[in-house]
C-alpha cells in the first residue's frame, strides 16, 4: 500500500459531474491486457457472451396469432417444421437463437457515470487493487456511448402487422435490447459502447483525463501505470481513500513529483 497523508480530500463525483454526464468511468483489473490497452491508448470491446449478466439480451416477441406463421417463415424459411411444434415454442426458439448470435457477434465496452461505487471497485477493479479510468465524453469514441436503462421485465418487440415482419424492422429494436438490463443492476449507472466485433478501439491521449488508484493497489502497479501514461501532461492522478465517518469513497490528488519519488 501507498502511505499518503489524508489532506485536501475531494470526492471526484461531486467535483466533476455537476449533474451532467461529461465523464465516464471504466473500472479495470490490472493485468497484461489493461497494461496493453493503456500503452496503445485503446479500450477493448468484449463479446457479449463474456459478460456477467445471465439475462443479457433477453427480450420477448409480442405477435398476434395470425402473424405467427409468416414470422416463422421469415426466421426459418418454408422448412420450419410446420405442425410438428407449437408456434409459440418455435418463436421462443427463434428468440434464443437471435440472442445467441447477437452475443457472439457484438462487442461491448462498459462504463459508469460514477467512480465511487464500492461494489464496482470490488467486482471490476480487483477488490480495490485495480484502477478506474476517467474519460471525457466530448472525445471519440466516448461521445457515442449509450445509456443503459433498467426495468423489471425484458423489453418487448411488438409485431403488429404483416409489414413489421422483416429484418430491418426487428433490427430497429436492437439498441433497446442491447441497452436494457434488470433493475437490480441499476447501481452500476452503466453506459455502453457497442461494436459489431471483438476488437480494440483507439482514443486520443486527451480523452483520458484521470487515473484513479484503488485503496489496496500495490506500489509497483502505481509506478507502472504512471510510467505508461505520464507522457500525457494533462493527465491527473488520484488515490482512493475511505471516509472514516461514513461509508463513502473519496479521492486525493497525487502530484507528479510524488509519483516520481516512488521509483527511487
Amino acid at each position: 500500500m501507498i502511505d499518503i497523508p489524508i489532506e485536501n480530500v475531494k470526492c471526484i463525483r461531486e467535483l466533476l459531474r455537476g449533474g451532467i454526464v461529461v465523464k465516464l468511468y471504466h473500472y479495470c483489473k490490472l493485468d497484461k491486457w489493461t497494461y496493453l490497452n493503456l500503452e496503445n491508448q485503446q479500450v477493448y470491446a468484449n463479446v457479449l457472451s463474456e459478460v456477467n449478466d445471465p439475462y443479457e439480451l433477453s427480450h420477448q416477441i409480442d405477435i398476434p396469432n395470425e402473424l405467427k406463421r409468416p414470422f416463422l417463415e421469415m426466421m426459418f424459411g418454408k422448412n420450419y417444421e410446420d405442425g410438428k411444434h407449437p408456434y409459440d415454442e418455435l418463436i421462443n426458439h427463434a428468440v434464443k437463437e437471435n440472442k445467441a448470435e447477437t452475443s457472439r457477434s457484438n462487442g461491448v465496452i462498459c462504463f459508469s457515470e460514477v467512480c465511487d461505487s464500492l461494489p464496482m471497485w470490488g467486482h471490476y477493479a480487483d477488490r480495490q487493487k485495480g484502477i478506474c479510468l476517467e474519460f471525457d465524453t466530448s472525445f471519440h469514441p466516448f461521445n457515442l456511448a449509450t445509456k443503459v436503462s433498467y426495468d423489471k421485465v425484458p423489453p418487448v418487440v411488438p409485431v403488429l402487422k404483416i409489414e413489421d415482419i422483416n429484418e430491418d424492422y426487428l433490427s430497429g429494436f436492437g439498441e433497446k435490447i442491447l441497452t436494457t438490463k434488470f433493475e437490480q443492476w441499476y447501481y452500476e449507472r452503466e453506459w455502453r459502447l457497442i461494436y459489431s466485433r471483438k476488437s480494440p478501439i483507439k482514443y486520443s491521449s486527451n480523452a483520458l483525463t484521470r487515473v484513479l488508484f484503488g485503496f489496496h493497489i500495490p506500489k509497483t502497479d502505481v509506478v507502472k501505470v504512471f510510467n505508461i501514461t505520464k507522457h500525457n501532461k494533462e493527465l491527473k492522478y488520484f488515490r482512493q481513500l475511505l471516509d472514516i465517518k461514513k461509508y463513502q469513497i473519496v479521492f486525493e490528488e497525487l502530484d507528479r513529483e510524488y509519483l516520481d519519488s516512488l521509483q527511487r
